[in-house]
C-alpha cells in the first residue's frame, strides 16, 4: 500500500536502508535529534559508534535521562558536539572538553524548542515495527519525538520488531518517515528500585496526603515507588504523568486505578513513555493507555484542567524558605529541571490540585541533613518557594501553604531528623 506524501502531494514511501547506508546521510555541519528515554534507537547508535568519522561536524541534540541513556554522541569525533536539556554522568568528559551545551529547559520548553528549531536537519528515534492504515506507532515513548518530527528535513526511524505497537497521540505517520532500518532487539528493561526503611516511611508519610479519586503525576525512584505502594488500597486514582512504571500496573491490578473520576481523558492512562518490565510492556499495549508528547502531558493550561490533580516529584534539598534543590547541587549539574515545575505549577492551577515533593531527612548514615538553614554555595533552586504545598520526609509532614516565612521555617524544621532539629532552630532564630 502506497500513502500520500503530505509534504509535497505526491505518493511516498519511506526508504528502508541497512546501517551502513544510514552513517553516509550524515554531514558535516547537520543539528541531529536523538531519541532518548525508553526509545534510544540501539542499531542507529551501534552503526554511529561503528563509523566515527561519520559524526565529524555533526551536532548531535538530545533529552538523556540519567542513569538510563548512556550514549555520549560528542565522543564520537574530536569535532562531534552535542545539545543537552539533561546531564549525565556519561557526558560529564565530553563537557569537561567543552563539546556539550547545556540547556536548562522545562520539558515544556525543550518540546517547544524542539517543534520551532529552524535547521533541525534530522531526527532519529526507535518505533515498533509496522503500521496500521499508514499509522505508526513511537512504542515505549513518545516525548519529544513528535515535537521534533514538525521541524526536522529527514526523518529515520529504526523499526524494532521487538517493540510493541503502543496506542499513540498523535501517532507517527508512516509517509512522515524518510529512510528506516529495520531491526529486533528486545528493548531495555528497568526493575524496580529497592526502598528501605528511609523510602518506606517517606512513601507512608506521602500517601496520607493522597485521596480516593485524584490524579497523580509521578516520577520514578524509590521515593516514588515507596509512594505508589502505600496507594494499593485506594480506589478510583487516576493518571497523568510524563511516565509508567511497574508500580503503576500493581495500582491497576489492586483495583486503585481506574481512572474513572478523571475530569479529562476518564478510564484514561496519560503517559509519555514506559519504564519497567515485559509485563509492563505487554501491558502498554492495553487500549486505556494512551502515549502522549510533551505538549500534552507536560503542558501547564491542559494539566490546570484535571482537577484534583497531585504532582509528587523528589527533592535533594529544602532550605528553611522552602526552597528546593532537585537538579544542580553545589554547582554541580546532577540532573535537569525536567518536567518539575510544569507538573508544580499545573498542580496549582488546577482545581483541588497540589503539589508534593519528597526527600529523606538526612543521608542514609545520618551525617548529613537534607533539610538545611541555607543552601549551598553554588547551588540552583528548582522548586521555588512559592511553589510548593507539601515538603514529606521520614520524619512527617510540612504544609507550606498560606504560611509566612517563620510558619514555614517551623514547619519545614519539624519534619528535619531529629539530631538536627535543635541547630535548624537556632540557625533560623539568628537570621530573623
Amino acid at each position: 500500500m502506497r500513502h500520500r506524501d503530505r509534504r509535497n502531494g505526491i505518493a511516498f514511501m519511506p526508504k528502508v536502508i541497512s546501517p551502513s547506508e544510514f552513517v553516509d546521510l550524515l554531514k558535516p555541519e547537520m543539528k541531529v535529534f536523538i531519541q532518548g528515554c525508553t526509545a534510544e534507537p540501539p542499531t542507529l547508535l551501534d552503526a554511529l559508534t561503528a563509523s566515527p568519522e561519520s559524526s565529524k561536524g555533526v551536532e548531535y541534540v538530545g533529552v538523556p535521562l540519567p542513569g538510563y541513556n548512556k550514549f555520549d554522541p560528542a565522543a564520537l569525533h574530536p569535532e562531534a558536539r552535542m545539545i543537552t536539556f539533561f546531564m549525565t554522568p556519561e557526558l560529564r568528559r565530553s563537557s569537561a572538553a567543552e563539546r556539550i551545551r547545556f540547556i536548562p529547559l522545562h520539558y515544556s520548553g525543550i518540546y517547544r524548542y524542539l517543534k520551532s528549531m529552524p535547521d533541525l536537519d534530522m531526527v532519529l528515534v526507535q518505533a515498533a515495527a509496522g503500521d496500521r492504515d499508514g499509522r505508526c506507532s513511537f512504542g515505549l515513548t513518545s516525548e519529544h519525538a513528535p515535537g521534533a518530527l514538525e521541524s526536522a528535513r529527514t526523518v529515520v526511524v529504526e523499526m524494532n520488531s521487538a517493540i510493541p505497537f503502543t496506542n499513540c497521540e498523535p501517532d507517527l505517520p508512516l509517509d512522515r518517515i524518510d529512510y528506516i532500518v529495520e531491526s529486533n532487539r528486545a528493548p531495555p528493561t528497568f526493575p524496580s528500585p529497592q526502598r528501605g526503611e528511609q523510602a518506606e516511611a517517606v512513601g507512608r508519610n506521602a500517601a496520607s496526603l493522597i485521596h480516593d479519586g485524584d490524579v497523580l503525576q509521578i516520577g520514578i525512584g524509590r521515593l516514588q515507588s515507596a509512594v505508589m505502594r502505600e496507594l494499593r488500597t485506594h480506589r478510583d486514582l487516576g493518571f497523568h504523568s510524563g511516565l509508567i512504571s511497574d508500580e503503576t500496573l500493581d495500582l491497576v491490578e489492586a483495583g486503585a486505578l481506574t481512572g474513572a473520576k478523571k475530569s479529562i481523558d476518564p478510564g484514561i492512562i496519560v503517559t509519555g513513555a514506559v519504564f519497567g518490565s515485559e509485563r509492563l510492556h505487554d501491558f502498554a499495549t492495553d487500549e486505556s493507555v494512551r502515549m502522549h508528547g510533551v505538549g500534552y502531558t507536560h503542558e501547564v493550561p491542559i494539566i490546570a484542567t484535571i482537577d484534583n490533580f497531585v504532582s509528587i516529584n523528589g527533592g535533594m534539598m529544602v532550605d528553611l524558605y522552602g526552597q528546593i534543590v532537585a537538579d544542580n547541587l553545589r554547582g554541580r549539574q546532577i540532573t535537569a529541571p525536567g518536567g518539575y515545575s510544569d507538573f508544580q505549577r499545573g498542580a496549582r492551577l488546577a482545581n483541588g490540585g497540589r503539589s508534593i515533593v519528597l526527600m529523606t531527612s538526612a543521608s542514609p548514615d545520618g551525617a548529613r541533613s537534607n533539610i538545611i538553614s541555607a543552601l549551598p554555595a553554588g547551588s540552583v533552586v528548582t522548586g521555588t518557594r512559592s511553589d510548593t504545598d507539601y515538603v514529606v520526609t521520614d520524619h512527617g509532614v510540612a504544609d507550606l501553604r498560606h504560611k509566612d516565612m517563620d510558619e514555614k521555617a517551623k514547619a519545614i524544621i519539624s519534619i528535619a531528623h531529629p539530631d538536627f532539629r535543635e541547630q535548624l532552630e537556632r540557625d533560623w532564630h539568628e537570621r530573623s
